[in-house]
C-alpha cells in the first residue's frame, strides 16, 4: 500500500522579519521580460567593495585590469564585488577592462564569459561591454535602455541563463578586433529610475563560455547547484517550492524525482542516509522553502534526517514520498507530481518516461524535460512491464510513452505491450549504442532537432502526438559524466528548471557524442549533438555548465569541450 508520510509542524509558525517577494516564472536564455519584484525603497546603500578605495572602479578611466587574472579554459577567474548605492537617478558602478590580442582573435577566435552572480535581496545587475573601436563617453542616463545609450560591443540585460530567479546577468561574446575592452556592471534600470538595491555580487569572467559547478564531494556540489540557481534567498520558510532530498549514495529514488521538484521550481539536495549532511540543512534554512520532499522509504532516508529538516524551521512541510522498493517509489513521486500540479491549476502530464530500474544512465538523461514539464519518469525491470509502472499508467491517464534505452535494458516484449496499450505511433524509443549516444538522442528530440514532428516548431512528442510538450532549449547545455549518477542527478534537474538538455560525457575523453571532433569518432549514420543543433539553429551557443569536480569531468575534457564549441560560435 502506497503511504504518503507528513510529518506535521509541532510548534506555531514564528512570524518573519519580511514577506517573500514572488520571482516569476522560469525564464530561458535569452528572455527580456522584466520580473516585478515589487516596490523599493527611494535609494539603498551597502558597504563599499574593496576596489572602491582610493580611485576606485566608478569610470573607464579607473576599471579593473583583468587581462592578467583571466583564467584559462575551465578556469573562471571570480572577484567579489558590489554596488554601493542606488537612488532613483544614480548608482553605484563597477568598470572592469582587459586586453585582447591579434591572435586571440584571428587564431584562437576566442569568446568570453562574464557573469554577476547576485547574493543579495533585490541585487539586480546588467553586464555591458564596450568595443575598442568605441568612440562615446561611457555616459548612461536611467531613462536610457542599455541596448539604445552608446555604442555597444555587446549587452546583457537581467535574465542570466543560469540564474532562475533572474537577478543575475551573463552574457558571451567574441571580440571581432584587437584592442581594450571595456565591461560595466550597473544595477537595472527600468521605466526611468534604477529598480534595483545595492548588495553584494560575485563577478566571474573567464575565457570560453562553459563554467563548472561543482564543490569538493556530491553532496557539496549539489549545493552549489542549488546556490547558482537560487543566489538570491530570503531565508524564512516563505518561499513556495517543491524542494527535494534523496540519498546521496544510491540513485533509484532520486530518479524520479525530478518530476516532483519541477512542479513548483524547487532544487534537488543530496544527504547521507543516516544524518542530515553538513551544510545541507543551512542550504535548506537559506532557499526559506515552505515544503521539502524527502524521497524513498526510512531504509533509503531515515526518519532522523525528517526530524532534521523539520527542526531547521516548524513552518517547513516535510513530506515523505517512499515506497517499498524503487518502482513503487517513482510511481508514487509520479502520482504526487500530477496531484500537486492539479492542486496548483494545471493539468498532469499525459506523456510518461519509462526507464531501466536497475542502472541510471538512461534516466538521467531524461531529468531535464521531467523537471522542466512535471513529466514523471517510472521504472521498470527488462522482461516485462513492472505491475506499479502499470498501473500508474492507468492512474495518471498516460497517453504516450517514452521509452529510455535499448532492447536489452527495455525488452521488445514491453514496447509491444504498451503499443497495444496506448495505440499504434504512442510509444517512442531513444536507444543508442551507448549512454552517452542515448543521452544524446534524447536531448536532440526533447530539444526538437529530429523528428517525429517538424523539427524547430518548439513541439515535441510521439509518432501518433508530435505535439504532445513544449521542446528545452539548445542553446545552453549542461553536461555531465555519465560514468557516475550523482553530479547529473541535481544538474538535470537545473537544467530543466532553466528548459536546457543534460549531456551526458566520459571523465577524460571529450569526443563523442557532444561534439565529434574528427572522422571515424562515431559510427557511420551517427550525429553528435553540435551537428543536430547547428542543423536548425544559426545562433551560437550560449553560456553552458559542467557539472561535478574534475575527478567527475577532467579539466582537460571540460577545456577541450570549451574551445572546441567556442570554435561553433565562431562561425
Amino acid at each position: 500500500m502506497r503511504v504518503r508520510q507528513r510529518w506535521a509542524a509541532i510548534a506555531a509558525v514564528v512570524a518573519l522579519s519580511a514577506a517573500l517577494v514572488p520571482t516569476g516564472a522560469v525564464a530561458k536564455s535569452g528572455d527580456s521580460e522584466k520580473v516585478d519584484k515589487g516596490l523599493h525603497p527611494l535609494a539603498t546603500s551597502y558597504a563599499a567593495d574593496t576596489y572602491e578605495a582610493g580611485a576606485g572602479d566608478d569610470t573607464p578611466a579607473t576599471a579593473r585590469d583583468l587581462t592578467a587574472l583571466i583564467g584559462d579554459y575551465d578556469s573562471a577567474y571570480v572577484e567579489a564585488h558590489s554596488i554601493d548605492a542606488v537612488d532613483l537617478t544614480t548608482s553605484d558602478v563597477d568598470w572592469i577592462k582587459f586586453t585582447v590580442t591579434d591572435d586571440d582573435v584571428n587564431l584562437d577566435q576566442t569568446s568570453y564569459l562574464l557573469q554577476s552572480m547576485v547574493t543579495g535581496s533585490n541585487v539586480d545587475t546588467v553586464i555591458e561591454v564596450y568595443g575598442p573601436s568605441a568612440v562615446s563617453s561611457f555616459s548612461y542616463t536611467a531613462a536610457a535602455d542599455s541596448e539604445n545609450g552608446d555604442t555597444l560591443s555587446i549587452a546583457s540585460n537581467d535574465d542570466g541563463p543560469w540564474a532562475y530567479d533572474l537577478y543575475s546577468s551573463a552574457l558571451v561574446f567574441r571580440p571581432t578586433e584587437a584592442g581594450t575592452y571595456y565591461a560595466r556592471i550597473r544595477p537595472y534600470a527600468w521605466v526611468g529610475a534604477f529598480d534595483a538595491d545595492a548588495g553584494a555580487y560575485e563577478l566571474r569572467v573567464k575565457r570560453g563560455f562553459i563554467d563548472r559547478l561543482a564543490g569538493t564531494d556530491r553532496i557539496k556540489t549539489a549545493i552549489a547547484v542549488s546556490k547558482a540557481m537560487f543566489p538570491d534567498a530570503p531565508g524564512a520558510a516563505t518561499t513556495h517550492m517543491s524542494l527535494v532530498v534523496a540519498n546521496a549514495f544510491n540513485y533509484p529514488d532520486a530518479l524520479g524525482a525530478a518530476s516532483l521538484a519541477g512542479t513548483d521550481g524547487g532544487p534537488l539536495l543530496l544527504t547521507s542516509p543516516s544524518s542530515l549532511s553538513p551544510g545541507v540543512a543551512a542550504e535548506i534554512e537559506r532557499l526559506g522553502t515552505d515544503t521539502v520532499y524527502v524521497i524513498g522509504s526510512s531504509a533509503a532516508v531515515s526518519d532522523t534526517v525528517l526530524g532534521q529538516i523539520e527542526a531547521i524551521d516548524p513552518a517547513i512541510d516535510v513530506i515523505r514520498v517512499g515506497g517499498d522498493n524503487r518502482i513503487e517509489t517513482a510511481a508514487m513521486v509520479a502520482d504526487e507530481t500530477a496531484w500537486v500540479v492539479a492542486d496548483n491549476g494545471g493539468t498532469p502530464s499525459s506523456v510518461a518516461i519509462i526507464a531501466y530500474a536497475y542502472n541510471y544512465p538512461d534516466a538521467l538523461a531524461a531529468t531535464p524535460l521531467a523537471a522542466s514539464q512535471s513529466v514523471p519518469i517510472l521504472l521498470t525491470g527488462t522482461a516485462s512491464l513492472a505491475a506499479d509502472t502499470d498501473a500508474a499508467l492507468d492512474s495518471l491517464g498516460v497517453t504516450d510513452v517514452v521509452l529510455m534505452g535499448s532492447t536489452s535494458v527495455i525488452s521488445s516484449g514491453i514496447e509491444s505491450y504498451l503499443t497495444t496499450k496506448l495505440g499504434a505511433g504512442h510509444v517512442i524509443r531513444m536507444a543508442g549504442s551507448t549512454r552517452y549516444e542515448t543521452a544524446k538522442l534524447f536531448a536532440s528530440w526533447a530539444c526538437d532537432l529530429t523528428a517525429p514532428g517538424i523539427p524547430d516548431t518548439g513541439l515535441i512528442g510521439t509518432p501518433a502526438n508530435p505535439d504532445a510538450l513544449g521542446s528545452l532549449t539548445p542553446t545552453s547545455i549542461g553536461i555531465a559524466s555519465g560514468a557516475t549518477y550523482a553530479d547529473a542527478l541535481p544538474g538535470g534537474v537545473a537544467c530543466g528548471l532553466n528548459g536546457h538538455p543534460l549531456l551526458l560525457t566520459q571523465p577524460t575523453s571529450p569526443y563523442g557524442y557532444i561534439m565529434a571532433e574528427y572522422d571515424g569518432a562515431l559510427p557511420p549514420g551517427d550525429t553528435d549533438f553540435v551537428t543536430d543543433y547547428v542543423d536548425w539553429y544559426a545562433a551560437p551557443f550560449d553560456a553552458s555548465v559542467i557539472f561535478g569536480g574534475t575527478a567527475a569531468v577532467s579539466r582537460s575534457t571540460g577545456a577541450v569541450l570549451d574551445n572546441n564549441l567556442m570554435q561553433v560560435n565562431a562561425f
